[in-house]
């Protein structure tokens, strides 16, 4: 979806696109520009990955440690009274969506202790729904949770991830 935005911009200035490879779609599913519509398609349909979760394994290497560090900052910004003036009005709703992501932060480090258990993050991703009232930021933190989990936890089923799942289903 980005490059598809990034060329239809690109097209929209006249710039010259001769050289650019066409998207290979799905019949070839192995294509450098191939275009999936979800993260679990990526999993499904693409020769690196699918049955071979040591690939996966080494893609997603240390992106726990990556996504704490990003989300503390958004913590921190979301926490801030005029860091973000348009979209959070009261000191409740800051409250309330910094909560949220510091409920996601220690729900990744306690992935590190045991990744095996999708579950208790299903249930930290259901519980902070209301608090966040935005859908959009509430599927990125269970797609943070549910890539936290197979990064340690290659050869884990989607189906394990539960309502999760729909975070890396929807593109």
């Amino acid at each position: 979806m980005i490059r598809a935005a990034i060329l239809e911009q690109a097209h929209a200035e006249g710039r010259d696109l001769a050289g650019v490879p066409a998207v290979s779609g799905l019949d070839d599913p192995d294509g450098p520009w191939t275009s999936h519509p979800s993260f679990s398609a990526v999993l499904e349909r693409h020769r690196r990955f699918r049955d071979q979760p040591a690939n996966l394994e080494r893609a997603l290497h240390g992106i726990g440690a990556q996504m704490i560090g990003y989300l503390e900052l958004a913590e921190w910004v979301l926490g801030k009274r005029k860091a973000y003036p348009f979209h959070l009005k009261t000191a409740r709703e800051r409250r309330l969506k910094s909560g949220a992501v510091r409920q996601v932060i220690e729900a990744l480090r306690e992935i590190e202790d045991d990744p095996r258990d999708p579950a208790a993050s299903e249930r930290v991703w259901l519980r902070i729904r209301d608090a966040l009232n935005d859908d959009v930021f509430h599927r990125f933190l269970g797609q943070c949770l549910a890539l936290a989990h197979l990064a340690k936890v290659p050869d884990l089923s989607l189906d394990a991830l539960g309502d999760l799942r729909v975070c890396i289903d929807e593109g």
